[in-house]
């Protein structure tokens, strides 16, 4: 209704042909269960299972605990932090065993063998993290062997990469054991990519995996464990669980296709049909974090490699600053949809 009054508005006043309109959608959504059981805060569990104290950092009012864990020395006291990255997806960063600070990150192994003085032994975080209903896969990065693992509830996955070349990207995806964890050996076209380990650009993964139940879920998972704010072991809640007790009845967050896949619709005099459907051919799909260097093209201005940012907490008075990364071609091929002329005065 509301695109269809901004339609009849312009139309009137005579400028729909001068109109260009992009709707888009941050992420998608599903329903979490109301049952009590459902709304299970897997952190407090990790710690009880394992005897690891992870600070559970994802209330809403973090600011306290960022204080008491700077200045106050809190983080000496914690195995672990928890933080929210969209309610459906867990972050969990561990303090290497036997350090004294954050820095250094623990290795694979490490993980997979998790030591500290609270703990009755060794814990293998993914296994433990696996035991809990409300989880449904945990993805890591096994960077001493070059590997991105995806665990689910009965099998592994892993994603190899090689180097860039002019401007690419390439990625394998094999099944480890058990059943695949994403499901893509039951597409018979993604059968033979996967048997036979072949690279093939993201874009081609993207492609061959849109139709399945997590596209564009190999160039995601690396993306994701190659972040640099993320954590050691990422989680994602399973269908109709929310991963906290906050009581919420939605979620988002996690890799899933009613998560990610999200309408992308563009209206303009400026379009390029003809360029547009030949690079969709090409297994160029868009992404949502192509909207902004694409708007930025479209007034003529070349996307910077970075944009910085900041954020000032008004009741403490406290100014963060950063920057992130523009450029979300990763094969080289720019989505370039736009007529060569500049815009309208």
């Amino acid at each position: 209704e509301i695109i269809g009054v901004m339609i009849e508005v312009f139309q009137a006043y005579g400028e729909f042909e001068h109109l260009t309109l992009i709707i888009s959608s941050d992420h998608g959504v599903s329903m979490v269960k109301p049952e009590a059981r459902y709304h299970s805060d897997i952190i407090a569990k990790l710690s009880e299972a394992t005897g690891l104290p992870i600070k559970q950092a994802a209330r809403r009012r973090a600011d306290p605990f960022n204080r008491r864990w700077r200045d106050g020395g809190e983080h000496r006291d914690y195995a672990g932090v928890a933080a929210v990255s969209g309610n459906a997806n867990v972050q969990l960063y561990m303090r290497k065993p036997g350090g004294t600070d954050w820095g250094p990150r623990p290795t694979y192994e490490e993980l997979r063998a998790y030591t500290f003085p609270s703990s009755a032994g060794a814990v293998d975080l993914v296994e433990a993290l696996l035991s809990f209903e409300a989880v449904s896969h945990v993805f890591v990065a096994d960077r001493a062997n070059a590997r991105y693992r995806i665990f689910g509830k009965l099998g592994e996955a892993v994603i190899t990469t090689k180097e860039a070349r002019e401007g690419r990207s390439f990625f394998s995806y094999s099944i480890v054991s058990g059943v695949d964890p994403l499901g893509y050996w039951g597409h018979p076209e993604l059968q033979s990519m996967i048997r036979d380990s072949a690279f093939q650009t993201g874009n081609e993964w993207a492609a061959a995996t849109r139709g399945t139940q997590f596209p564009d879920g190999v160039v995601q998972v690396v993306q994701l464990l190659d972040g640099r704010n993320s954590g050691d072991l990422i989680i994602d809640a399973a269908p109709y669980f929310e991963p906290w007790d906050e009581m919420q009845k939605g979620l988002h967050g996690a890799l899933r296709r009613e998560h990610i896949a999200v309408p992308l619709f563009i209206h303009s005099p400026r379009l390029d049909y003809e360029k547009a459907q030949a690079l969709f051919e090409r297994g160029r799909l868009p992404r949502t974090v192509d909207v902004y260097p694409t708007i930025l093209k479209f007034f003529g201005k070349r996307p910077p490699g970075e944009i910085e940012w900041e954020y000032r907490n008004l009741a403490v008075g406290r100014l963060r600053t950063d920057s992130a990364q523009v450029d979300s071609d990763i094969d080289g091929e720019p989505l370039d949809i736009w007529r060569p002329e500049g815009p309208r005065e």
